[in-house]
């Protein structure tokens, strides 16, 4: 799978959400060039919010309580950041230089991957897990963040996994 992507290299986004992201982030940077921007990976929290989707973390608790089966692609990397870690980070924001930053945890895993490791932290049974194979399967997705740029300023995230861990200890 391809690497991580860094805030330097061109983006040509293949969806409209993402079209109106980079549009919204280069109108902000030529308005006033003090801009920061932020490029936020999938968050999740322990709890779900009354009129929102379920984060990864609620869709898996959910799914264990009904014993529903889960499948989730081998073809699909993402970074998946704890919102409490984001939020934990955010004050030292307001000491970097303007400019572009990816703002969260980086991921070697799969989705299935990290799934796979973090069904048995909720008790889950793997055995409700399985592999998605064609999701993605002629054009493996790749949403990981390189954060090295802001790890240089002072900032650091744990690991997906390493996130979730925390999260489900700090109960």
């Amino acid at each position: 799978i391809k690497v991580p992507h860094m805030e330097s290299e061109a983006l040509t986004p293949p969806h409209t959400y993402g079209k109106h992201k980079l549009e919204a982030e280069e109108l902000a940077l030529n308005i006033n060039e003090d801009t920061l921007c932020l490029r936020l990976s999938w968050m999740y929290d322990r709890k779900s919010r009354e009129g929102e989707h379920g984060s990864l973390l609620t869709t898996l608790m959910e799914a264990i309580s009904k014993r529903t089966p889960l499948s989730y692609p081998i073809n699909d990397y993402r970074s998946i950041t704890s919102v409490w870690e984001a939020v934990e980070n955010f004050q030292k924001l307001f000491y970097l230089d303007s400019g572009i930053y990816n703002f969260g945890s980086e991921n070697d895993l799969c989705t299935y991957e990290l799934v796979e490791k973090v069904l048995p932290l909720l008790g889950g049974d793997l055995g409700l897990l399985e592999k998605n194979y064609e999701a993605f399967k002629d054009n493996p997705r790749n949403l990981r963040m390189d954060i090295s740029k802001i790890k240089e300023k002072g900032i650091h995230f744990l690991s997906s996994l390493e996130g979730f861990e925390k999260c489900l200890l700090d109960k």
